[in-house]
């Protein structure tokens, strides 16, 4: 289901059977139907306003009436999680979008639903964003923070049509049901979490004013939503493509390697560490040199890891034409797909820290400062520990805890200088 907009369809819903005052008058709601939130959260132009079934929201919503959310909602249902659990039912808990320069009936024209849409993909970027990569906790992927805009017309609670696309042409697609009858259910890549955002990078993201900016950040924000969905529909080989497009997007480069290589040793230029520590674990300098062997493009890790990167990208869409010319790659495919969408984010940050739009904190600079310590680990192996967690993971979290360090030294150094000055 897209939008115009490129990763969410909006969805046309004739709903009603509500005051007579509302009888032929429309309204939009956009909602995130398989994530839950603990309390209204405020951004300015709009709020994601607490769902529960039953229970006023904490905001106005434009005036829409709880029982026409409710009708709305009626037709999401989660799976259950055990088989104790009763059949797929309604949703209880969802996150709606409050658009703050709202009026109750409104007709939404595409410029305003494409506008709006690529609003809440910020949102949903901010929360993949901040899901920990190869962690069975705090994970979420693009899946769970699907965005749904439906227009509802309250007198009529049953028919739901769909706006979709067929090669050459728009279609709708209509579909009836009883009350209380669900349609859409919640794909298995799905968790129903809660919706847990990094804000300050939202706050950046919603600030951005250029056209030309809100462009280049909204396409490769859209490229990386698309390769981050977890659903078996989206082959690996595509996800690697996607990849590669967000960050030749974000970093404005044509997709040639060596221009990839050479934008990413300038954007992280400032991070890494010289001379280049090529890393204590099993995939090191020998193993990298010995499958990329030109000296004068491959200075560090990273250098080897791009030409690695495109070689497995290239390779996933046209080895099966081209067979010798794409040896294996040092890292797997699965590999260079998480180490790919933890990293897109922490170069976003600091993309937007050029435009003055965002702080880069210990933890931003720690992770980048640390991205050539990973490569020289299989990162899909268990870390060794017998507690099941991933090497990924493992890894990260060392990091984590060497920016939890630096934050406990700012706070002792910003209190040490107070008591001086008293």
């Amino acid at each position: 289901m897209t939008s115009a907009a490129g990763l969410v369809t909006g969805k046309l819903s004739l709903r009603g059977d509500v005051e007579r005052t509302w009888e032929s008058r429309m309204a939009f709601l956009m909602f995130m139907p398989w994530m839950r939130l603990h309390q209204t959260q405020e951004f300015g132009k709009f709020r994601l306003v607490r769902y529960h079934r039953g229970l006023e929201p904490e905001a106005g919503l434009s005036g829409i009436p709880l029982d026409a959310i409710e009708r709305v909602l009626d037709a999401y249902s989660a799976r259950p999680f055990s088989s104790e659990s009763k059949a797929i039912r309604a949703v209880d808990e969802a996150v709606l979008f409050d658009w703050c320069d709202e009026v109750p009936a409104v007709n939404w024209d595409d410029a305003t639903l494409n506008a709006r849409f690529a609003i809440a993909n910020l949102v949903k970027f901010a929360a993949v964003a901040a899901r920990d990569v190869g962690s069975a906790f705090d994970y979420c992927n693009a899946s769970d923070v699907q965005v749904v805009a439906q227009r509802l017309c309250l007198d009529n609670p049953s028919p739901v049509t769909f706006k979709g696309r067929a090669r050459g042409r728009f279609v709708l697609r209509h579909a009836s049901r009883a009350a209380g009858e669900p349609l859409f259910v919640r794909p298995w890549q799905s968790s129903c979490g809660t919706l847990k955002l990094d804000e300050a990078l939202l706050t950046s993201l919603l600030a951005i004013e250029d056209p030309d900016q809100q462009d280049r950040f909204g396409e490769a924000i859209s490229f990386y939503l698309a390769a981050n969905t977890d659903s078996d529909d989206v082959p690996l080989s595509a996800e690697l493509v996607l990849l590669r497009m967000a960050m030749d997007r974000l970093m404005e480069i044509s997709d040639r390697v060596d221009a990839f290589r050479e934008a990413l040793r300038t954007h992280f230029d400032s991070d890494l560490p010289r001379p280049p520590d090529w890393g204590s674990g099993p995939i090191n300098e020998v193993k990298w040199r010995a499958r990329w062997t030109d000296v004068k493009k491959i200075s560090r890790p990273l250098d080897a890891w791009a030409h690695d990167f495109c070689n497995a990208r290239n390779s996933s869409a046209h080895a099966s034409a081209k067979p010798s010319k794409y040896p294996d790659s040092v890292m797997a495919l699965e590999a260079h797909a998480v180490l790919a969408s933890w990293l897109i984010p922490l170069m976003v940050k600091a993309e937007l820290n050029k435009l003055s739009l965002y702080a880069l904190n210990n933890e931003d600079r720690t992770m980048r400062s640390g991205l050539e310590s990973l490569l020289s680990w299989d990162l899909l192996s268990q870390d060794g520990t017998g507690t099941g967690q991933g090497r990924f993971a493992a890894l990260v979290d060392e990091l984590k805890q060497n920016a939890i360090g630096l934050d406990l030294a700012d706070v002792m150094q910003r209190r040490v200088g107070a008591a001086l000055h008293r």
